[in-house]
Formats: C-alpha cells, structure tokens, sequence
C-alpha cells in the first residue's frame, strides 16, 4: 500500500479510544496554547468525524512494536512502541546515546560508537518518513555497525531527488507535528547533515524499505587467517564486517554470498549492502562471470 498524506488522514484508525495526554505535554513545553480545538487542528479525524491513523500514532496509547534489537552474545529486545510516536522517539534516541555513551568494549581507543548527531537525524527521518501501514522502523545495534530499517518506496529514479532532499514527504502531518516540536526541520537539511559525515553508501533500498548502514568508529582491525598469517586493512571508512567480508573473500575467492551471511551470522540483504559499498570505494572488484567469477581484493596501506 502506498501512504500518502491523504491516505493518512482518510485511513481509520484501528482504535477509537484514543487520548492524547502526552502530545499536549510536548506541545505545552514547547509554548504552544493548548485549547479545546487540539486534535481538529492537527487534523486528527476523517472526514466524517472518526480518529484517523495520524491520530492513532500520536496517541497514548497504541497497538504499534518498536524494537531496538541489540545483538551481542544474547540477543536484547527493547521495546519502545505502543505510546505516541513522538515519545517513542524520544526514548529511542536516549537508547542510542546511552549506548554511543557507554558500550566502549567494541572498540576501547575511540570515545563513542558512532556520530550521535548523524544517528539522531536518521532515525528521526525514520520516524517521519516511515510508511506506518507497513510496518514500524526496526533499529538493530550489532558489534560492529547500526542498521535501521525503515519502510518507504523509493522508486531508482527518484533516488537522486532524495539524495538532495527534493522529495516530498509521505507523511505531511507527522512531518508538521515534528517541525512543531523542534524534532525536525526544513525538508532534506537532515540528509544533508547525515550527507555531511557519510557517503551515501550507507544507504540502501529495497522495493519497500530504505535500510541506513553506520559503521562504527575504528581505527585498524587485525584477523589471523588459517595460516597463520595476518591480514591488515585500514577501515577508517569500514567496519568489522567489511573486514571480515574481505577476508573472506581472500581465503576463498570464490565464496558466494550466500556462504558469507551463513559463517558471519547475518542477512544475504545485510552481506550485499556491504559489498557494495567495498566495491564503490574500490576495497574489492568483482571478476569473471556472474556466477563462476572470483572476487580480487585490492591491497591498502598497511
């Protein structure tokens, strides 16, 4: 199904009992005068007077899971949905700066895990931009790297105009009620500032979803191979994964996709995405046939 603005406010909610305390709350703190006409002026009903899906995901109360998955030795779920999407946000983000904050044992040399302001923007683009009839954002925290994954088709045309920000949001009215409480700003200047720091390889789509890559800080990471050699690359610019996707790929040149999200313990989806960045900033080349080709890593710097 593809939302769109009038989609949302036409959709009927699944719930009709709907309240929306802490939405006013935001909205009290931010200065706005909260009268008796709050929920007709954000355009909370259908035509013929209902609760519309807006409403439902700005309300107290809903049906809808957000998880943050955390993925270490034991798997963590935290959950952070069935609340207003503006709360939510706010508790996902708090989530992700505890954990920028305090999870240093990935990589002990650096202060943190990742840029928090870049994270901040792209899970509030996210949030706003997400195709809520679809499904709800899913953020993943692995040892090397955080994935979100959000729902929103966007056709390979457009992908240039979403690139600079020319796209129109799916989602006008969480768009406004966002702007209202300062979580967002004009149209493409979040991209423009997650632009700003990374490429935009970190960015991938699907026919349904747009999934957002962050590597974390690391300065050089070191593998023994079965021979006992060791192979070094300089990953200012990758992650683990990436790493271990090249050494792969040098013990056995012809490993298949496929094999490597099976002895790395993720997604065909996931081992893609990361070679394609490999392969746009020339770290490995593809050679031969499709199917009976090898894979060539080309050798950095020590």
């Amino acid at each position: 199904m593809k939302t769109s603005e009038k989609d949302l406010r036409e959709l009927l909610s699944p719930r009709q009992d709907l309240s929306f305390t802490d939405l006013k709350i935001y909205y009290t703190e931010k200065g706005y005068d909260v009268g008796s006409n709050f929920e007709r002026q954000l355009d909370f009903f259908t035509t013929n007077g209902s609760y519309n899906f807006t409403s439902y995901l700005f309300s107290d109360h809903n049906d809808l899971s957000i998880q943050v998955i955390k993925h270490s030795d034991k798997e963590e779920v935290y959950e952070f949905g069935h609340c207003s999407i503006i709360q939510a946000t706010y508790r996902i983000l708090e989530k992700l700066r505890m954990e920028n904050k305090n999870n240093f044992s990935y990589h002990p040399e650096n202060d943190s895990l990742y840029d928090y302001e870049v994270v901040r923007e792209v899970v509030i683009n996210a949030m706003i931009h997400n195709d809520w009839t679809i499904s709800s954002p899913i953020f993943h925290l692995y040892p090397d790297h955080l994935e979100i994954e959000s729902f929103a088709k966007i056709e390979e045309e457009k992908q240039e105009d979403f690139f600079l920000g020319n796209l129109v949001p799916i989602n006008r009215d969480i768009m406004r009620i966002f702007k209202d409480l300062y979580l967002a700003s004009h149209l493409g200047t979040g991209l423009r500032k997650i632009l700003k720091k990374y490429s935009r390889n970190i960015y991938s789509f699907t026919p349904t979803s747009i999934q957002v890559v962050i590597p974390y800080y690391s300065s050089l990471y070191t593998m023994n191979t079965p021979h006992n050699k060791k192979s070094l690359y300089r990953v200012t610019n990758i992650s683990s994964i990436q790493s271990s996707i090249l050494k792969l790929m040098e013990d056995k040149p012809g490993i298949t996709q496929d094999e490597m999200a099976l002895l790395l313990n993720v997604t065909a989806r996931t081992v893609r995405n990361h070679i394609k960045y490999l392969m746009d900033e020339n770290y490995v080349e593809r050679r031969g046939a499709t199917k009976k080709g090898e894979w060539q890593v080309l050798k950095h710097e020590k």
